[in-house]
């Protein structure tokens, strides 16, 4: 959402942080195949073994799914209408026009957005922009301390 925002008012931002972002630079959607087949079985049996095979590509270790990202996860998907298929990327042209800071990180392992390729695209697209890659890591994931002082640092910039 923040990435759109960029496009649509790039002069209301001053300083962002995307964190995991969709939308800078999307993997194909065969990669988020191996995610459909387990959803289907938790759907017809609501069996919580099903739904963490479905969370297991994003978290890479079930270390982290832990019980709030799980029942995170299950209310969303058993209580909210999800919209199928991808963010769309932004709009090359208009993300250009924002010219705040940005510091845009991406997980190395993510199987929805790809940080080799986030990272790649972002600093093509985004006028002022600092990035970081989070090493090993996948769409779902913890930050270490220095990682958030990072973040701290950057916005207080």
């Amino acid at each position: 959402m923040i990435a759109k925002t960029m496009c649509v008012c790039p002069n209301k931002i001053n300083r962002v942080v995307l964190y995991v972002p969709s939308g800078i630079k999307n993997a194909p959607a065969i990669k988020s195949a191996s995610m459909m087949l387990p959803m289907i079985a938790y759907w017809i049996t609501g069996k919580e073994k099903w739904l963490k095979k479905c969370m297991l590509p994003m978290a890479i270790t079930e270390d982290n799914i832990t019980k709030d990202i799980y029942e995170t996860a299950k209310l969303s998907i058993d209580h909210v209408k999800i919209k199928k298929g991808m963010p769309s990327n932004v709009d090359e042209k208009l993300i250009k026009k924002c010219t705040a800071p940005t510091l845009v990180m991406a997980a190395e392992k993510d199987c929805l957005f790809p940080g080799n390729g986030v990272i790649e695209r972002a600093k093509k697209i985004i006028p002022n922009c600092k990035t970081y890659l989070l090493k090993g890591r996948g769409h779902m994931n913890f930050l270490t301390d220095e990682e958030k002082e990072m973040i701290v640092d950057f916005l207080l910039g």
